[in-house]
């Protein structure tokens, strides 16, 4: 298997738009020619930027290649794409105002699949419930992390 994670660092007043645009636009196509959608997911950050991210499934790398390329021969997709971007101001002025930042990466997986459970972190039963929300003292609440925008403030 082969999985990728695409991001986006969006500005939030966008968001809406970005999101129906994937789903009405972006998601069907990529569906049609074979990608599987594992999840998509965003978190706002305190600065009106928010992140968006969705980790897609493939069955190899080559599969994901050929998928690609397909989606990115749509005609029709191709036009729906571009007249988004018209309505928007067009390409240059959305990655310029809005999307501030993309990037598609390949994931490679943590997990020993011979010796990984079918569900879960462990194979012994759980006592407790995972948590519903994290706190402070979560590895996933550091705040130290700044973005770079393109202008190279943080």
């Amino acid at each position: 298997m082969f999985y990728r994670r695409k991001s986006y660092i969006v500005k939030s007043d966008f968001v809406d738009i970005f999101n129906v645009h994937f789903n009405n636009t972006n998601l069907p196509n990529q569906i049609k020619h074979g990608a599987r959608l594992i999840g998509r997911w965003m978190k706002a950050n305190d600065d009106n930027i928010t992140e968006i991210f969705a980790i897609w499934e493939y069955d190899s790398y080559q599969d994901y290649i050929d998928i690609e390329s397909k989606v990115r021969s749509d005609e029709a997709h191709n036009k729906r794409i571009q007249d988004w971007y018209e309505k928007n101001g067009g390409r240059e002025h959305v990655y310029k105002e809005y999307i501030l930042e993309v990037k598609n990466e390949p994931l490679e997986s943590t997990v020993n699949q011979t010796k990984a459970p079918s569900y879960g972190w462990t194979s012994e039963p759980q006592e407790t419930s995972p948590p519903t929300k994290f706190d402070n003292a979560s590895p996933f609440s550091d705040s130290t992390q700044n973005i770079e925008r393109p202008n190279g403030s943080t």
